[in-house]
């Protein structure tokens, strides 16, 4: 059997899993993983975002993970609201990740050519094999986007939005000045 032939099955089998993954909870501690970003830099939740003592090679960090695809419309309409973010929230301890869940067909290629020419100044999380995607916005049989998911420096998961409307925002900017005190 040739590789692809058995590689193909086994990601449609993780694909499949994902509709068995329940929702992570408010309250409690954040799904972990880790993701590589666009230039090849493994991300991991755990050192951004952790119980105890501060580390002092690793700082802690409100996280901020917004699930994006090219092809949902309300994820590209939520971005420069998310750029507006990031920038309102320059040199405090948060970190803004767009996580990238890939489309079925030509998912890199798509990817790659949404982002070509934009400036993000946040790194974009590939999640090729939905490692976080599984544990974040797994919803029956697919996923559940757009999502905002915010992560206290202690690793709990404090809120859950669905996109940046005017309202979830409001919402937003209230949860990040509290954990900001």
């Amino acid at each position: 059997m040739s590789r692809s032939l058995f590689v193909a099955p086994l990601i449609a089998g993780l694909l499949t899993a994902t509709a068995a993954a329940a929702a992570p909870t408010i309250g409690k501690p954040a799904p972990g993983f880790s993701l590589r970003d666009r230039e090849g830099t493994l991300v991991s939740l755990a050192d951004l975002s952790y119980p105890g003592k501060v580390r002092s090679h690793r700082p802690k960090h409100v996280v901020l993970l917004d699930f994006f695809r090219t092809d949902c419309k309300p994820c590209r309409k939520a971005l420069p609201k998310l750029v507006a973010l990031h920038n309102k929230l320059k040199g405090k301890p948060v970190k803004v990740f767009l996580v990238a869940l890939l489309e079925q067909d030509e998912g890199q290629e798509k990817l790659d050519r949404f982002l070509k020419g934009k400036q993000l100044p946040f790194p974009v999380l590939v999640d090729a094999y939905a490692v976080a995607s599984k544990k974040y916005v797994a919803k029956g049989s697919g996923v559940q986007i757009p999502a905002l998911f915010v992560v206290d420096r202690q690793g709990v998961l404090r809120a859950r939005h669905a996109g940046l409307q005017t309202k979830a925002q409001a919402a937003l900017n209230k949860q990040l000045t509290d954990l900001l005190k």
